[in-house]
């Protein structure tokens, strides 16, 4: 019975942090924290009644592989949870790292005179307006 509970339960457990984010950043998902679940650690002070050189062994690798598994399995839903809170952050916080990094590069470009182009119909509008320069040039060229 003993050993049925222990393997049922998990030492960790996984939680959401609770992280203030900027108003104007609305995400769907949460950061995840990874907790040592002190209910379930509990189980491992209590007595353990073994005479037989199996049930010592038993129990010894449950102590062990319960914790392990259980830290396993918990700490690689946090890993993908908060690497898709990242992702969404860096894509809708206008303050993340990422945000930061385009906004410079789109600076830096304007400034040397390159155009932002953010859809296909403004392309398209650029590369009329680069057609008919061309057109007036080699007019120009043709006239003189």
């Amino acid at each position: 019975m003993l050993l049925l509970s222990l393997l049922i339960t998990g030492c960790f457990t996984v939680i959401p942090a609770h992280k203030d984010v900027a108003e104007d950043c609305e995400l769907w998902s949460r950061e995840w924290e990874l907790d040592l679940s002190e209910s379930n650690v509990s189980l491992l002070h209590g007595s353990i009644n073994c005479s037989e050189p199996e049930c010592v062994l038993v129990v010894a690798l449950s102590l062990v592989a319960i914790p392990v598994m259980s830290f396993i399995v918990s700490g690689s839903v946090v890993v993908v949870g908060n690497t898709v809170h990242w992702i969404e952050e860096q894509g809708s916080c206008e303050e993340s790292m990422t945000q930061e990094a385009i906004h410079t590069l789109v600076q830096s470009a304007k400034s040397a005179g390159g155009v932002m182009i953010q859809s296909g119909n403004e392309f398209l509008k650029w590369l009329e307006q680069q057609s008919s320069l061309a057109a007036e040039k080699e007019e120009e060229g043709t006239r003189l």
